[in-house]
């Protein structure tokens, strides 16, 4: 509740149903929330950014990074295995 992004994205839905459940009630603005690998790569290449910093282990920090770059986004690679 510090911060106010526009969007989040989460493991699966029962921590979603977690984070709303938790959210209820705050008088902010409500962010987008998505959740799973898709959720990942929403983040990944969502809005005006110039730059994407990826650090997720293993393959499961391709996709996100393949859209981002879709997206126009320069990367900044903070793991290996996407490099390969």
């Amino acid at each position: 509740k510090k911060f106010t992004p526009k969007i989040v994205s989460v493991q699966n839905e029962k921590v979603l149903a977690e984070l709303k459940d938790s959210l209820s009630g705050w008088g902010g603005k409500m962010p987008e929330l998505v959740c799973g690998p898709e959720g990942i790569a929403q983040v990944a290449a969502y809005g005006d950014s110039d730059v994407v910093v990826t650090g997720i282990v293993g393959c499961a920090g391709l996709l996100p990074t393949v859209e981002a770059i879709k997206a126009g986004k320069d990367i900044a690679l903070a793991n290996k295995e996407t490099l390969i």
